[in-house]
């Protein structure tokens, strides 16, 4: 398959990316299906009252506590029948019928029954199979009415053909609302994070969520929510299936330190579930952001590479996968980046791994030619890099970073006709000293660094070492 049908294959192909996994839960449901379904209801009473019809309750009775073989059987025979009559209870105004027992019960068996994808038509065929699901997300229903209702319209929203504007805008207002006004509990951050898997996959709720401000508040669910990792997989599972929009994808780059904290849960995470699909999500923020008419896609790779990615991505492509989609992923995510690195001169590449805070000893740190160019380049935005540099020399727990910095300070001052008084201005010296009471290659590159600093004929004393 040629890399430029990997998109759109990815795109019509959700189910790769099952929005569930065992692995991954860490937070059980108050109540279950099977619990609510185990409350008796009493359809005998409806029938008394006249809020039924006799042939309604016969197929109650029929229904009601049966396996779910038996039910699938019965399903067979009057698929219409049962479909119009959840929906016709679950929305009946009348007193008893909508009591929160009988609301629960019915989308108990409703959310039972689409878990067979097919089924899922049996309520499309129905007149109006969304608004009794949309009148039942109100502020006063429950945690499991609220769920149910929300999964259940977004699975119908996403099986039908068409488009329907009204229902589509309010379930995602309504999922935007819920995520806004729930950050502090995670089992509500579930339910509307999962509507949204679901309900995005389809182009125009992707738009609206966008309009809606929803990437940010993605990004905010995924900075606060980092402990749990069924949270965080169902919120990059969200931010991959909207990057499928260009106008969307090309977006990301607006929202400061987001495209940076998915390359940092990229370094970070050890669940490979997780790592697949921050992978997929950046893929995208290349290749479908390239679709935009904005400059989507290179802003989006040039905050990868200032995360320091290149690093990231050299570590995951030696690793084994069991997985070919980040194998895949992986590859174009890799060439993609590299497309950008070869256009940029070294200055830039150097500018980049310097901001990234991910230094190591690449080749362009020991270039003579690389120092004598660009030294004076180092006093551009009041000095900036240099502070950083010294920043990362006080700072960084990594004494790798620690190293390289020291040394490319050391050449700052070697090639730089005022390096040393601008360290000194910059009061770097004592940084500088205390590190030569680090690790061994630390205090190396510290002792090589005051030399440098000390020392006019460089090259003379380098041959004397």
């Amino acid at each position: 398959m040629s890399r430029s049908n990997k998109g759109k294959e990815k795109e019509e192909d959700f189910s790769q990316n099952n929005v569930e996994d065992e692995n991954l839960v860490e937070w059980i449901e108050p109540r279950s299906n099977a619990q609510v379904l185990a409350t008796q209801i009493p359809w005998k009473r409806q029938r008394q009252a006249g809020n039924i019809s006799e042939e309604s309750l016969q197929l109650l009775q029929e229904y009601d506590g049966k396996s779910s073989e038996e039910q699938a059987a019965l399903l067979e025979e009057a698929p219409e029948k049962y479909a119009e009559l959840f929906l016709h209870l679950l929305s009946f105004k009348g007193e008893g019928v909508a009591s929160p027992e009988v609301v629960q019960h019915l989308l108990a068996w409703i959310d039972e029954i689409i878990q067979d994808e097919d089924k899922i038509q049996i309520f499309l065929r129905c007149k109006d199979p969304f608004t009794p699901f949309l009148d039942t997300l109100r502020p006063s229903s429950d945690w499991f009415v609220n769920s149910r209702a929300s999964r259940i319209l977004a699975h119908l929203l996403a099986a039908s053909p068409q488009t329907h504007q009204g229902p589509q805008s309010s379930l995602v207002l309504w999922c935007v609302g819920y995520l806004r006004d729930h950050k502090d509990s995670i089992g509500d951050l579930l339910l509307a994070t999962h509507s949204l898997t679901v309900l995005l996959r389809k182009p125009a709720y992707r738009i609206i969520f966008g309009n809606e401000n929803g990437i940010q508040l993605l990004h905010e669910l995924l900075k606060s929510n980092r402990s749990s990792q069924q949270m965080v997989y169902k919120t990059l599972f969200c931010m991959w299936v909207v990057s499928f929009e260009p106008k969307v994808a090309e977006k990301f780059s607006n929202y400061e330190g987001l495209v940076e904290e998915i390359v940092e849960i990229l370094r970070s995470e050890k669940k490979e579930k997780i790592t697949r699909m921050a992978i997929a999500v950046l893929r995208n923020l290349l290749v479908v952001a390239k679709g935009g008419k904005q400059s989507g896609g290179k802003e989006n790779r040039s905050k990868m590479v200032e995360s320091g990615i290149v690093r990231v991505l050299g570590y995951l492509n030696n690793r084994k996968w069991g997985d070919e989609d980040i194998e895949g992923d992986l590859e174009v995510l890799t060439e993609e980046v590299g497309k950008d690195l070869v256009k940029m001169t070294s200055w830039e590449v150097y500018n980049q791994e310097i901001r990234s805070g991910e230094l190591s000893w690449t080749p362009v740190h020991k270039s003579e030619k690389f120092w004598r160019e660009n030294v004076h380049r180092f006093e551009e935005n009041n000095r900036e890099l240099v502070g950083i540099l010294l920043g990362l020399i006080r700072m960084s727990k990594n004494p790798l970073v620690r190293s390289v910095a020291l040394f490319d300070i050391g050449e700052f001052c070697r090639f730089h006709p005022k390096g040393r008084k601008i360290i000194a201005d910059l009061e770097g010296k004592t940084d500088i000293m205390f590190a030569m009471n680090s690790e061994p290659e630390v205090a190396k590159q510290a002792l090589l660094c005051v030399q440098k600093m000390m020392v006019h004929n460089w090259e003379f004393l380098s041959a004397q070492q």
